[in-house]
């Protein structure tokens, strides 16, 4: 649920920040604008108004991007995935002409062994 511009203002000042609001998840929230990471949680008010929706719980950086900060009510961190290895790449087709000779390779060899049957009866 992403909101409208908003006002914030941290618990620790009273320098209020305008930022769009969104709940990532019940317990992950995202501050998108122009603010400073703080850890003492923050009140939400529309502009122009005083509102103060508490949102005191919200004081561990969860995550920060360019340009939005996320916060998490319960203590937990975004973790980034762990890269994957490296994958042997997908063999090539054969060429046209590795077909072509493995082909003729095995006529060849069908060839003596059919020579072998009949020269054996």
């Amino acid at each position: 649920m992403v909101m409208g511009m908003l006002e914030l203002k941290y618990i620790s000042h009273d320098t209020a920040y305008k930022v769009e609001f969104e709940l990532v998840k019940r317990n992950i929230v995202r501050l998108v604008g122009d603010i400073p990471a703080d850890t003492s949680g923050f009140t939400l008010s529309r502009i122009g108004y005083d509102d103060r929706w508490d949102h005191s719980g919200f004081k561990t950086v969860y995550r920060k991007g360019d340009g939005f900060i996320e916060y998490s009510n319960d203590g937990s961190t975004h973790v980034e995935p762990e890269p994957q290895p490296e994958t042997d790449p997908i063999p090539s087709e054969p060429s046209h002409e590795d077909r072509i000779a493995a082909l003729e390779a095995q006529l060849a060899a069908y060839e003596a062994a059919y020579q072998e049957g009949v020269n054996e009866a």
